[in-house]
């Protein structure tokens, strides 16, 4: 059975205000229940690149969403099938508690209270983290702060999850736990991550990205294991 395509985009190019070209020619297709890892080095274009995919940033290109072309009448749509997990998990956490942080996308959904406390204790549970719906989200360690980030893109159960570096700033404990997490998710995954050892263990297909434009697409092991096409692209 050939694999269903969930992402589509069709030569991206995106110019930051400065004028600084950001995204070069971009066309990649993701199926459904992939995983994917997207490296290169700082500058190479792969948070631009996610911040695409629920429409925070516009370029030129075209970009369909399971089937809704990414434009302005479907970000709605859109947002509530792709969840955006920030790299700083303080730029996603705002609300006094933990249990609010969670309830914002369900209740902006329009949801009854019912479902979104149905919503909150399920996320919760799925990142480990049951019995943290009245803690300060401010008091919590930063390998707690990102799971609970995690868990307020869990509530509005998206189809798609995008990571934009989820193991940054934490200990080696709090990253094997996060890994862990992440590898049971089943949603199709985009990950931007500079930790090659996770892309290559906990991925099924590797992006590589420089100066904007896609340099190599394909197996884990192959593409990581090719140090001169690694040093070339400054990893």
């Amino acid at each position: 059975m050939k694999p269903e395509a969930i992402i589509h985009i069709n030569h991206l190019n995106y110019h930051y205000p400065n004028g600084y070209q950001a995204l070069r020619d971009i066309s990649l297709t993701i199926n459904a229940g992939e995983k994917i890892a997207l490296i290169g080095q700082n500058g190479a274009g792969k948070s631009t690149l996610l911040l695409h995919l629920n429409g925070i940033y516009a370029g030129q290109g075209e970009i369909n969403i399971n089937g809704y072309a990414l434009v302005k009448s479907n970000l709605k749509k859109i947002r509530a099938k792709v969840g955006l997990v920030f790299q700083s998990p303080d730029d996603q956490l705002f609300s006094p508690t933990v249990f609010d942080d969670i309830a914002y996308g369900p209740i902006y959904m329009g949801l009854s209270p019912m479902e979104i406390e149905k919503r909150v204790d399920q996320a919760l549970k799925d990142v480990e983290m049951l019995g943290f719906s009245e803690r300060v989200t401010y008091h919590l360690s930063m390998g707690e702060k990102k799971r609970i980030a995690i868990a307020t893109v869990l509530a509005m159960q998206p189809e798609i999850l995008v990571f934009d570096e989820p193991t940054a700033g934490l200990d080696p404990r709090a990253r094997r736990k996060l890994i862990s997490l992440i590898e049971t998710l089943p949603q199709t995954l985009i990950v931007a991550t500079h930790d090659l050892a996770f892309a290559q263990k906990s991925f099924t297909r590797v992006v590589l990205m420089n100066h904007g434009q896609i340099m190599a697409d394909g197996d884990p092991s192959e593409l990581i294991e090719n140090n001169q096409l690694l040093a070339e692209n400054g990893l």
